[in-house]
C-alpha cells in the first residue's frame, strides 16, 4: 500500500467489514472501497505485522512484514511490498 494506491480512493465509500462465523470472533477484518470493490487492507485474526527495517531479499526495500507461523511453529515472514515469503529472520 502506498500513496498512489490510497490516492485513487479519495472521495470513495470506504468501509470496515468483518468475515467469519456468525456470533463468533471475526476471522478477518478488512478495509474496503465499496466504490471500486477493492480491498485496501485486511488482517486475519492470527496474523500480525512488524516493521523490521531489514531489506527484503527479493524487492530490496525496507519492508513491513506479515508474520504467520508454519506447521512447525516457526515464523514465516511475507513482505508486504512484493509478497516474498521467507523464514530467514528467525
Amino acid at each position: 500500500m502506498d500513496y498512489d494506491f490510497l490516492r485513487q480512493h479519495i472521495g470513495h465509500e470506504i468501509v470496515i467489514v468483518c468475515y467469519g462465523g456468525e456470533n463468533e470472533d471475526p476471522e478477518n477484518i478488512a478495509i474496503e472501497c465499496e466504490t471500486c470493490s477493492t480491498v485496501i487492507a485486511d488482517v486475519h485474526k492470527d496474523e500480525h505485522y512488524e516493521k523490521h527495517g531489514l531489506e527484503c531479499p527479493s524487492c530490496l526495500n525496507e519492508s513491513e512484514y506479515m508474520i504467520e507461523k508454519d506447521d512447525d511453529g516457526k515464523k514465516v515472514y511475507h513482505c508486504l511490498e512484493c509478497d516474498y515469503e521467507c523464514s530467514m529472520f528467525n
